[in-house]
Parts: structure tokens; C-alpha cells; sequence
């Protein structure tokens, strides 16, 4: 019995610790610029994706959206980052040129020195690859 209540102890204590997030520990692995593959949206197809985040929080990405006409456009999203509760939240506070104030956030699935994979509602499971800054 005393072997069993051990374990089970044991046990609690590994899991809790591996939903433990270190938020500043993560922020800082982020930090760097990133690309991805594309994204298809019910409207377009997102392309040519590339992620900057700063040290300072900063946030830029720019891709290309691809109409089902044609047509393509460039984007350009600036705003701010952050990591909470293991969370990869956003704020947007300009698109193309424009004031714009949006907030989002993803999960954030795991973490290799050049590479992490997130989950949002429109991407169950996106991974990003580190590349030259």
C-alpha cells in the first residue's frame, strides 16, 4: 500500500508539471523570424508566409493572399506578442498600412530548438521553421 500511494504521488506531481509552462522561457525560444507552409482559408490561400518576433514583443508577418480569381495580393501585419499561460497571443495594430486592432491567440503544441507548432481555430496544427534572420 505504502509502494502504491508513492506511485500515486509520484504520478500527480509529473503531471502537473508537465502542464507547468514557463511563459518567459518560451518567449524567449520564439524571438527570431519564421516561415510556414501555406494556409488554406475558405477565401484564399495564404502564401510565402513569414513571422518576425521580437525581443521587445514586436510582431510582423507578411505573406501573399491567392484569390480564387487570380488575383494575389501582398500583406503586411504588425502589432505586438506575448506568451501567457502557454498561449501564443497577438495583437494586431496595423494591416497593410492601416490601423487595425484584432487580438488572437494559440496554443502552443511543442517547441524544437528550430522549428514549434501551435493550434488555433483555423489551423488544428501549424508548425513554423526557424530561418536566417
Amino acid at each position: 500500500m505504502k509502494k502504491l500511494s508513492t506511485f500515486l504521488v509520484a504520478g500527480l506531481l509529473l503531471v502537473g508539471c508537465a502542464h507547468h509552462h514557463n511563459d518567459a522561457a518560451l518567449q524567449q525560444h520564439l524571438v527570431g523570424t519564421w516561415t510556414t507552409r501555406d494556409v488554406q482559408l475558405r477565401s484564399a490561400l495564404l502564401s510565402d508566409i513569414k513571422l518576425k518576433l521580437g525581443p521587445d514583443g514586436s510582431y510582423f508577418a507578411a505573406y501573399s493572399v491567392n484569390r480564387p480569381d487570380g488575383t494575389v495580393q501582398a500583406e503586411t501585419l504588425t502589432g505586438t506578442w506575448h506568451v501567457e499561460n502557454g498561449i501564443f497571443l497577438e495583437t494586431l495594430t496595423n494591416s497593410a498600412g492601416q490601423p487595425a486592432q484584432s487580438n488572437g491567440g494559440s496554443k502552443i503544441l511543442k517547441i524544437r530548438a528550430n522549428s514549434f507548432a501551435i493550434s488555433n481555430w483555423n489551423n488544428p496544427h501549424r508548425v513554423f521553421t526557424r530561418t536566417q534572420d
